[in-house]
């Protein structure tokens, strides 16, 4: 279990951004708009597994997707999330899964640290 599961997307959304690379070496870098304003964050994990989960249960919400918009970009987001586990961090898979949160958020890059 993550230490995020389970909580208000309120009560969490600086926990990622907060994390120290030497800790959570696993990251990525989300933009999206908010607020008018282009903003672009850098988030860190424990490994894979759980940038994979909160990328799919968690931040859609931060770019403001919810009710039937949230359930929908939950699925499209499994198949490119799933090559993310499977493979890793790769190219494909971060195209993949912008296709699916355009144009309200994207990755820009991710891996990991150092």
């Amino acid at each position: 279990m993550y230490a995020w599961e389970g909580k208000h997307f309120d009560e969490i959304a600086s926990l990622t951004l907060k994390r120290k690379p030497e800790r959570y070496p696993v990251y990525c870098v989300v933009e999206g708009v908010q607020d008018g304003k282009t903003v672009r964050l850098t988030q860190h994990f424990r490994d894979l597994r759980e940038m994979s989960a909160f990328l799919q249960r968690m931040e859609p919400r931060r770019w403001g997707l919810s009710g039937a918009a949230f359930i929908q970009i939950k699925a499209k987001l499994e198949d490119a999330l799933t090559l993310l586990d499977v493979f890793g961090p790769t190219d494909q898979a971060r195209q993949r899964h912008n296709q699916m949160t355009a144009p309200t958020y994207r990755i820009v890059n991710w891996g990991w640290e150092g």
